[in-house]
């Protein structure tokens, strides 16, 4: 089944997407993992799933699911950022020299050049979100031995982002008001803008924003719309994505829905479980949202 458009998105739910296991050793006990991409690029870019989700121009984002006891083989690094939000389960960073614990909903984000791998920590199965501020063509990304001697001190290194860490905002249009509560978190993205990183908690990128908006139960988004591509994955609870079409497509925990540029949208709480929505906005291309009542 190929991604489903509902007004004005484009919806791929998680169970539609059949995992690879492409990546080094990901079939051999102790390195096991699966991917699946939600979208990625054309031919000769990264997309694991290009048949049954999405082509994206500018980014990548996906799922990775790696049992107890199993780990990404060896290290590697990327030219270009990548990043990772825990949602399910414990990890453990390797990288030359330094470690780092992260548990659901903490980043770890790895700029270009970063030596990088994870394994589980604990006794829950890891389920993370992976996603690339841009694209990258297939064998640019390199594998090597954790003690390889080209990595350094000097390298660039891995950034922890805790959600613990991270101080809700609920200054949008209607963020306050009974019906449209909302607040919302940024894990990376540019230090200025409608959605700043924080300083010295968020990482700083100036190609994305990747952030968590909260709904409480029976709240939805003001409608708005974006000069750039916004994507949205439910981390928790359960999504409408608001509109004329009936009946209401819900979305559930790990699926997906992209919206182009310059669409109006909005997304409805729906039950009694807050929604968490993590959402990764091209804001690279510059400019501000529109909102239905300005």
């Amino acid at each position: 089944m190929s991604a489903i458009p509902v007004n004005g998105g484009n919806v791929v739910r998680a169970d539609d997407l059949v995992p690879t296991w492409n990546n080094p050793h990901a079939r051999e006990p102790g390195y096991l993992r699966s991917i699946i991409s939600y979208y990625g690029g054309v031919e000769g870019f990264v997309n694991d799933n290009p048949e049954t989700g999405l082509l994206s121009e500018r980014t990548v984002a996906g799922l990775m699911w790696l049992p107890v006891g199993s780990r990404q083989f060896g290290v590697h690094q990327h030219t270009i950022t990548e990043i990772y939000i825990i949602l399910q389960g414990q990890v453990e960073s390797i990288e030359p020299g330094r470690r780092h614990v992260a548990g659901p909903m903490d980043c770890l984000y790895m700029p270009p050049g970063a030596p990088h791998a994870v394994r589980t920590a604990g006794d829950e199965d890891v389920v993370l979100l992976w996603c690339h501020d841009a694209q990258e063509p297939l064998g640019s990304s390199t594998y090597f031995d954790e003690d390889d001697p080209r990595f350094t001190a000097d390298s660039p290194s891995v950034e922890l982002v805790r959600w613990e860490d991270l101080e809700p905002r609920s200054d949008a249009p209607g963020a306050r008001v009974g019906g449209t509560l909302r607040s919302e978190v940024v894990w990376a993205g540019p230090e200025t803008g409608e959605q700043p990183v924080a300083p010295g908690v968020g990482a700083v990128n100036d190609k994305i924003t990747l952030g968590c908006t909260i709904l409480p139960p029976g709240n939805v988004h003001v409608a708005h719309a974006h000069p750039f591509a916004e994507h949205y994955i439910v981390a928790s609870g359960r999504a409408a994505v608001v509109g004329d079409e009936a009946p209401v497509t819900v979305l559930g925990p790990m699926d997906y829905v992209g919206f182009d540029a310059g669409v109006p949208h909005a997304l409805r709480a729906v039950g009694y479980e807050p929604l968490r929505l993590i959402t990764f906005q091209e804001s690279g291309a510059g400019g501000s949202a529109t909102y239905a009542a300005d």
